[in-house]
């Protein structure tokens, strides 16, 4: 909105005005003969209404197609720049949509891996498990029969000294 186009519309509104006026006095009196002078005067007077009317009224119609092509130009820049953000916007959103499908079977393949690496780990304990279980049983098994072949032995060789003491005794008396 420019400030000139405000006057320029005030005088193209005030110049329309007394053109109208100019014509209906015409109108209403009918050519009546006048001396010539005075009829140059109204002629040239309405050639100089006429002229700023028209001088007005180019200017504000150049002005108008200067601005509607400025305009236009704009609103098709705007729209160009629009559907390219729109397009980009789009690319972006199915990029975004295919790292995250990447994204989801990469985090269901580690799922999975995680869970296979978390069940071998478990038969791994279990199997650990059962085999300290195995080899406790037997260790105690060994204690045991140690220990009862010690006590055996213990046994025996307690009855040899004794037996050897009973003997260096008779032998002695």
């Amino acid at each position: 909105d420019d400030p000139g186009s405000d006057n320029i519309l005030g005088r193209l509104n005030t110049t329309t005005h007394k053109l109208c006026r100019y014509l209906k006095v015409r109108e209403n009196s009918r050519w009546s003969p006048t001396p010539p002078s005075k009829e140059n005067c109204s002629l040239l007077s309405f050639q100089q209404y006429l002229a700023n009317f028209t001088e007005i009224a180019s200017r504000q119609l150049s002005t108008t197609v200067e601005e509607n092509a400025a305009d236009k130009q704009m609103w098709q820049e705007l729209t160009q720049k629009e559907l390219i953000l729109t397009q980009g916007a789009k690319a972006l959103q199915q990029k975004l949509e295919i790292q995250r499908r990447e994204q989801d079977k990469e985090v269901l393949a580690h799922q999975q891996t995680l869970l296979k690496i978390r069940a071998e780990l478990q038969d791994m304990v279990q199997h650990n498990e059962t085999k300290m279980a195995m080899v406790n049983s037997r260790m105690e098994d060994q204690i045991t029969r140690s220990a009862e072949r010690h006590a055996g032995s213990y046994e025996q060789l307690a009855a040899k000294i004794g037996s050897l003491e009973s003997q260096i005794e008779a032998e002695h008396q």
